[in-house]
């Protein structure tokens, strides 16, 4: 009790100090956790990339039991992530937003859209949803989960994790909305400590999220806003492939992947500032800002997101209601 009661009394009067899960970026550089046992991190920063041992200037890291080794970052293939688009098979008119939004899902201190898949049955959306995953925030044990039925739930699951694919999900109600909208901008969220007292906890943090599903049914306008959609087509006979050689394809081609997303932002944290003084801010100016930095460095052409972007958001709300169920009844009948 007194070697406890020191220990307390010594974390009480120290300096509180932000703890991070994977990803942090501070000073405009960016500090990624391999998740290897021995602590060596990725820093990424306009300067150059590299591979660093953890020490005490760096940002402090919490693992969870869910957290999974990353693969190392190879750089001897530059047109690996357009090699992922065929892989994933991610329609020709959504590739330029679908990269930087990969991309964005690096940025840990800004608020990056959801990234929504839909599609029929057998159109690869689970797939797609846990590549995705693989390739940002790889966790033991499979990298979807199914979606909550409580609230509390979906805040614990979105505490423990840097991103969280959401597998299956149709529908999601006012109290789910609202979480997810404060998960994605940053807002902290009380929680009960224990069922039968009242003290709370607050837990704050700011995560990248992904949800997949057949008809997925988004009705809030608020969280509508923070989402991107891509539809994803079933494939030929011809094109399908088994799991097990689209995982084999994944893991060959994932350390070269990583590599040109590590290039990409070196570009991107070196050029965000000179962008932002030029940009017309707009919905989730932040993800704008960045974005069209990490397009410019994917070699698009300027203003090429910024316009892609804003189109995006103006195209949500039909595609919300092709979504919803009953019209997709309706289409059937």
């Amino acid at each position: 009790s007194r070697a406890l009661s020191i220990l307390y009394t010594e974390g009480f009067d120290s300096p509180s100090q932000k703890i991070y899960n994977r990803i942090a970026i501070v000073e405009n550089t960016l500090y990624y956790d391999l998740g290897r046992p021995d602590w060596k991190i990725q820093k990424i920063s306009a300067n150059g990339v590299e591979m660093v041992d953890m020490n005490e200037q760096m940002p402090l890291f919490e693992r969870r039991q869910n957290i999974q080794k990353q693969s190392e970052f190879d750089y001897s293939n530059s047109n690996a992530l357009n090699e992922l688009m065929e892989l994933l098979r991610i329609p020709q008119n959504r590739r330029h937003l679908f990269k930087v939004h990969l991309v964005s899902m690096y940025i840990e201190h800004i608020p990056v859209p959801m990234m929504v898949f839909s599609g029929e049955q057998g159109s690869a959306k689970t797939t797609t949803s846990r590549a995705v995953k693989q390739i940002v925030d790889p966790a033991a044990g499979g990298n979807a989960i199914a979606f909550p039925r409580s609230n509390d739930d979906l805040i614990l699951n979105l505490s423990h994790r840097y991103l969280t694919t959401f597998d299956n999900v149709s529908l999601i109600d006012k109290e789910k909305s609202d979480t997810l909208c404060t998960a994605i901008t940053g807002i902290g969220q009380a929680k009960r400590k224990l069922f039968h007292d009242q003290e709370e906890i607050i837990l704050s943090y700011r995560r990248k999220i992904i949800i997949n599903g057949i008809g997925v049914t988004i009705e809030r306008p608020d969280l509508l806003d923070r989402c991107i959609f891509y539809h994803l087509e079933s494939p030929k006979s011809t094109e399908r492939i088994t799991e097990e050689e689209f995982n084999e394809r994944l893991s060959s081609l994932l350390p070269m992947v990583l590599g040109n997303i590590a290039s990409v932002l070196q570009v991107a944290l070196g050029t965000q500032r000179q962008i932002r003084s030029e940009t017309v801010p707009e919905r989730m100016a932040d993800f704008t800002v960045y974005g069209e930095a990490i397009s410019r460095a994917l070699g698009y052409p300027e203003k090429s997101f910024v316009e892609l972007f804003k189109a995006t958001t103006e195209q949500k709300a039909i595609e919300t209601i092709e979504n919803h169920p009953l019209v997709r009844a309706i289409e059937i009948i």
